[in-house]
Formats: structure tokens, C-alpha cells, sequence
């Protein structure tokens, strides 16, 4: 790699040497884009070669990073007007397209990596959307967008997979079909985004702050949600299969028809959230709060609730067959029509809930509290429960 080592040294003298008088001697745009054009538009830098630049630019020292950084960003506003585009002799037979993405890419890889929290991405509108333009384009490998101020951004479409966005404000974005497989979102702020129909299974976004997003359609399998805050999120339709939710905040959240089958919520806060219809086959959401929840027609078969809180929440019609309720506040629950069948209720709590046409078959209700409202036409056929409770079940208009 010592083309790169050699590319990359005569780029920081051209930038950051200066003359007797003290002033950069690198004062002008197309000056600028000759030297990157001459040392990177006519190869495509691989992988390997991207790596190892950007490890280049990461031993510099702080101050030298820095001062890289302000400099490469005093030309970008030209830079883009030009498109990264320079037409010279020796490059007048390679598609400028090609020139272009060459360019833009070694040009974003050193500057991205140069100093971690230096904001590099342009604050006026107009050149934020040829900034992101440029980025569409090119699709640079690697690409480190760590603490910048994408607000507002259009990013549809756009080929950001492994793509480095930790603490990065993207609030009111635009990323309509966005391609965030394993992105890195740790601590990014994405309030009010539009993710509709994304790609992010297996992004890695603990921490981070996804309220009033929009994310209907939207594919999140195996993704890493630690703590993350989805309040009032819309996430309708969207694929949370394997996804690892511990205590996320999903207060109001539209979770309707959400693909969710063997999904981590444990101790996760689903206030008033709307999972109706939602497949949770298997899921695991111990310890989670459910309290006045929307749950029509979701399927809980062999789902773990054990410790879960589940008051005033409607479960109305769902399939829990088999699942987990060991200890769970289920207290003024609505549970019509729900099918229960070999659940183990055991040591729960069931005051006041709502019974109608229930299956409470085979389920174990041992040292539960059954005082429910009623439970008219609810069938306990072999369900293990104290003789109290069955007494009260009969007055309460169960059958057995």
C-alpha cells in the first residue's frame, strides 16, 4: 500500500504546507481539484485501499487532523458546484462520472476520517443536497458520517450500508428506501425521519432517537434497538423479526402488522402502544409494560410474558396458545375471544379482566388471582386452578 502512503502525504503537504509569509500556499478550488484529480479520479479505490487511507488519516495527530479538516472544507463549496470534475489531458478518455466518483470518494474518505467530531457536511440547504447528492452518486465504502448535521437531508434511495452514522443528527431526514443494512446509528438522532420502506436489519442504533419517525414497510430484522426511543413512532407493517429491543420506549407507537416473530422486548415500554394483528410468535417480552396497549388479533402463540404488564390492555381476539404469563398483571385486561389454551398464568393477576368465549383450556392458573369481571362462555376445560377460583369462575358464567 505504499502508492497509498504516497498519495496521501503529497495531499497534506499540498493542503497544509504554507510560504515564508505564514499563508497556505493552496489557496484556490482548482487548484484543489488538480491535485485530487491527479492523484485519485483515474483509479477506483478498492476496499483494502480505502481502509488503509482512512487508517492513514486516523494516526494523524488531533491537531493535524483538525487543521486538515478546516482546510478541505474551505473548498468544498466549489468542489461541489464542479461535481469533483476536472477534465484533463491525461484523463480525457474516462467517463467523467467515473472521474467524479473517483474523486468525490478519496476526497469524503480522508476528510470524514481526518477528526471525529468535525462537522463537515455543508449547513445551507442548497449545498447539503448536492453534499448529499454527491454521496447517492458515489457510494463510498466506509463512509464515516459520525456527528454530522444531516437534518433535513434527502437521502431516498441512497446506499449507506455499514455506513457510520453514530451521533449523527439526521432529524426530519428523508431516507425513503435507504439501504442502512448494518449502519451504525448508535446514539443518532432520526426524530421525525422518513425511513418508510428502509433497509436497517441488522443496524446496530442503541440509544437512539427515532420519535415520530416514520418507518411503515420498513425492514429491521436482527437489529440492535437498546434503549432506543420510538415514541409515537410509526412503524406499521414493518419486519422486527430477531430484532433486540431491551427497554426500548415505544410509548403511542403504531406497531399494527408488525413481522416480529422471535423479537427481544424484555422490559421494553409499550404504553398505549397498537400491536394489533402483529405476529410475536415466540417473542420474548418479559418484565415489558403493556399497560392500555392495543393487542386485536395478535399472535402471542409461545411468546414469553412472564413479569409483563399487561393492564387495561386489549388483547381481544389473539392466539397466545402455549405462551408465557408466569406473575403478570393482566388486572382489567380485555381478553375476548382470546385463545389461551395451555398457557401458564401462574401467580398472575386477573382482576377485573374482561372473559368472553375465552379458551382457557389445559391453561395453568395456579395461585392466580381470578376475580375477573366475567367470563361468559369462557371454556377451563382441564385448566389447574384453586377450587375457589373455580367456584367463582361458575358465578362469573365460565364453563367447565
Amino acid at each position: 500500500m505504499k502508492h497509498i502512503e504516497e498519495k496521501f502525504t503529497v495531499l497534506k503537504h499540498s493542503f497544509l504546507s504554507k510560504n515564508p509569509e505564514g499563508y497556505y500556499r493552496l489557496a484556490q478550488a482548482d487548484q484543489a481539484l488538480v491535485i485530487l484529480s491527479d492523484l485519485f479520479a483515474a483509479e477506483e479505490l478498492s476496499l483494502e485501499e480505502i481502509t488503509f487511507l482512512t487508517q492513514l488519516v486516523e494516526a494523524e495527530p488531533d491537531t493535524i487532523g483538525m487543521e486538515l479538516s478546516e482546510r478541505m472544507c474551505v473548498f468544498m463549496p466549489e468542489l461541489l458546484a464542479k461535481q469533483f470534475v476536472y477534465l484533463s489531458k491525461s484523463h480525457e478518455k474516462i467517463d467523467p462520472n467515473v472521474l467524479m466518483k473517483n474523486t468525490f470518494v478519496a476526497y469524503i474518505s480522508i476528510l470524514s476520517y481526518a477528526h471525529p467530531k468535525f462537522n463537515f457536511v455543508p449547513a445551507d440547504a442548497e449545498l447539503k443536497a448536492k453534499f448529499t447528492f454527491m454521496i447517492k452518486l458515489s457510494k463510498p465504502l466506509r463512509l464515516n458520517l459520525q456527528y454530522q448535521d444531516l437534518s433535513k437531508a434527502n437521502l431516498s434511495y441512497c446506499d449507506l450500508r455499514g455506513a457510520f452514522l453514530n451521533h449523527a443528527n439526521l432529524e426530519g431526514a428523508t431516507l425513503l428506501g435507504a439501504n442502512l443494512e448494518s449502519a451504525h446509528l448508535t446514539s443518532a438522532n432520526l426524530q421525525k425521519a422518513n425511513l418508510r420502506k428502509a433497509n436497517l436489519s441488522s443496524v446496530q442504533a442503541h440509544f437512539a432517537n427515532f420519535r415520530e419517525v416514520t418507518m411503515t414497510d420498513a425492514n429491521l430484522q436482527n437489529a440492535q434497538l437498546t434503549e432506543v426511543d420510538f415514541t409515537q413512532a410509526n412503524l406499521h407493517g414493518s419486519n422486527l423479526s430477531n430484532a433486540y429491543l431491551y427497554k426500548a420506549v415505544l410509548h403511542n407507537a403504531d406497531l399494527q402488522l408488525v413481522e416480529a416473530t422471535q423479537s427481544r422486548w424484555h422490559d421494553a415500554d409499550l404504553k398505549q402502544a397498537n400491536l394489533s394483528n402483529g405476529n410475536l410468535y415466540k417473542a420474548d417480552m418479559r418484565y415489558a409494560h403493556f399497560k392500555a396497549a392495543m393487542l386485536k388479533a395478535a399472535n402471542l402463540k409461545e411468546a414469553y410474558l412472564d413479569h409483563a404488564e399487561l393492564i387495561q390492555a386489549n388483547l381481544t381476539d389473539v392466539n397466545a396458545v402455549s405462551a408465557h404469563f408466569h406473575n403478570t398483571d393482566l388486572t382489567e385486561a380485555i381478553l375476548e375471544y382470546a385463545d389461551f389454551s395451555k398457557v401458564d398464568l401462574s401467580m398472575s393477576t386477573l382482576k377485573g379482566t374482561l372473559l368472553a368465549k375465552t379458551n382457557m383450556q389445559d391453561t395453568n392458573l395456579q395461585q392466580t388471582d381470578m376475580r375477573v369481571n366475567q367470563a361468559e362462555k369462557s371454556d377451563f376445560t382441564g385448566a389447574t386452578l384453586d377450587i375457589n377460583a373455580r367456584e367463582y369462575l361458575e358465578r362469573k358464567g365460565a364453563i367447565f
